[in-house]
């Protein structure tokens, strides 16, 4: 880093960085090939009224290594909520919606739930907490056969 480059900060105000809009904004423009300034990131605590705070700082440089990409309007573009929609073949679109993707997958899951394998010889059965009663009973009548 030279003097006089900008350094763009992303902060996450919790306790799990990961779980933050701001870490995955971060990863994403990573990706796109803007470098961090690892010396610069981090967790930081300070308290504040009595109670321990944990700020988690990322920060980026101004552009990408090709140049091709500017921080701010990249940061910019994730933001807006129509980018996706109006560009859908810029790389930053792509990357954004695997990871709206990835977090609709994880709350699938746990919305369903564990599913019951249950194994009779070389019959399987998968059962989910959501299936009804008689179903569940129709299903193991037939794994039992």
């Amino acid at each position: 880093m030279k003097k006089g480059d900008r350094i763009y900060s992303l902060q996450a105000l919790t306790d799990d960085p990961l779980a933050t809009r701001n870490t995955i904004m971060f990863a994403a423009l990573v990706t796109l090939g803007i470098p961090a300034e690892p010396s610069l990131c981090g967790e930081y605590r300070e308290l504040v009224k009595g109670v321990q705070r944990s700020t988690t700082v990322w920060r980026l440089r101004e552009h990408s290594l090709c140049g091709r990409y500017k921080t701010a309007e990249m940061i910019k573009k994730w933001k807006d909520p129509e980018f996706v929609t109006r560009e859908p073949e810029h790389p930053l679109a792509y990357i954004k919606t695997a990871f709206e993707n990835h977090t609709r997958a994880v709350e699938f899951i746990k919305e369903q739930g564990p599913i019951a394998m249950i194994r009779r010889g070389k019959k399987i059965a998968l059962i989910s907490r959501h299936t009804d009663p008689e179903n569940k009973a129709r299903i193991l009548e037939k794994l039992n056969q």
